[in-house]
């Protein structure tokens, strides 16, 4: 295996050009192309990041390309073809989330991930922020004791990305704000809890208003990309929740709670918040907060992070290192795919108003 490695990316949307920015920039990367269907927006990778081998057919990249990697950055609905015909050509792949739309189509990915011995990466860039790192080391060295209980939200009080376009269209997203930015909330309390087994799942899922919310737009189109005039597809459908959650009860008797919104008369909340419970110590973030006990005297704790890290570039830093060491990464694609089944899950108890058993 190279000391560098051979990178391309697929789609060069809002995540694409996060991804573009630190393969650039990292030097254990070399990034040889990108594949993106708009040739306006394959112009402005080209003027803005020197990329100049530039492919509006991905397949047709990954034909002529002899690479060690690709990173799939493109609407939920295109991960399963692009992860499978990827690891076919002998690529590792760092997927964004989530892996895919349907735990069946998850498992289409994770039997593909085994025979072809490449390795699969989900992108959940949140556990590389410098808080969530620092939390999962003290959880790790026993500080909170047994995590029982831990409760997850990112709330948009007006957020809908791309309103009428392949977010909001289920048979592109494969949902709303569950799958967009419940998902980095749900997998950040399963991580502190190290995945334990699902037990069975309550869930809800309103879609009140908003269609009518106003005009979404995420990630912000840059200004290169309006001087080109690069426009997305808009279907004009709205047929995913604009604000649901669960209730997930676990193997030991550990419960989880989580919600997401992208449309909610509710303070709006940019990013996650979380609560941990355990015997010894409890957490906030954010900012983080350390609630624990020391000689019969409450002990509050705030730690002093610096923020200053690139969650993407040490999300990307990790990707690259296994691959060179030939080990798995935690985001897997089992965890991937207990993600998508259990938002999966969600809907379905929403649906049916019971109880689902996993």
């Amino acid at each position: 295996m190279r000391e560098k490695l051979r990178v391309g990316v697929i789609g060069a949307g809002g995540i694409g050009r996060e991804h573009i920015s630190c393969y650039r920039d990292y030097e254990k990367a070399d990034l040889i192309c990108v594949a993106d269907k708009n040739p306006l927006r394959l112009e402005g990778v080209r003027k803005v990041f020197g990329v100049k081998r530039l492919y509006t057919s991905y397949e047709e990249m990954l034909e002529k390309e002899e690479l060690d990697a690709v990173s799939i950055c493109t609407p939920n609905y295109l991960h399963k073809a692009q992860v499978i015909r990827s690891l076919e050509h002998g690529c590792n792949v760092l997927v964004e989330k989530p892996m895919t739309i349907s735990t069946k189509d998850a498992d289409e990915i994770v039997k593909k991930v085994e025979e072809t011995g490449k390795i699969l990466m989900v992108g959940m860039h949140w556990r590389f922020t410098s808080a969530f790192s620092y939390l999962k080391s003290l959880i790790k060295e026993g500080k909170l004791g047994e995590i029982y209980f831990a409760e997850g939200y990112w709330l948009r009080r007006r957020g809908v990305p791309g309103l009428g376009g392949w977010f909001t269209t289920k048979q592109m997203s494969g949902g709303g704000p569950l799958l967009d930015i419940g998902v980095h909330v749900l997998d950040a309390l399963l991580w502190f809890l190290d995945f334990p087994k699902v037990e069975r799942v309550n869930g809800f899922a309103f879609q009140k208003f908003g269609f009518r919310a106003g005009k979404g737009e995420w990630p912000p189109q840059p200004d290169w990309e309006k001087k080109l005039g690069v426009k997305d597809e808009k279907t004009g459908i709205f047929d995913v929740e604009d604000f649901g959650g669960g209730i997930i009860y676990l193997e030991g008797e550990k419960v989880v709670i989580f919600k997401a919104s992208w449309a909610l008369n509710y303070e709006h909340h940019e990013g996650i918040r979380i609560f941990l419970a355990g015997d010894k110590a409890g957490a906030v973030f954010p900012p983080l907060k350390i609630y624990s006990e020391e000689k019969g005297v409450p002990q509050d704790i705030e730690p002093k992070i610096r923020e200053d890290v690139n969650p993407y570039m040490e999300e990307i830093k990790e990707f690259l290192s296994c691959i060179l060491e030939g080990r798995k990464p935690e985001a897997d694609e089992r965890r991937g795919r207990e993600l998508v089944r259990i938002i999966e899950s969600i809907y379905k108890s929403w649906e049916e108003k019971k109880e689902v058993k996993l």
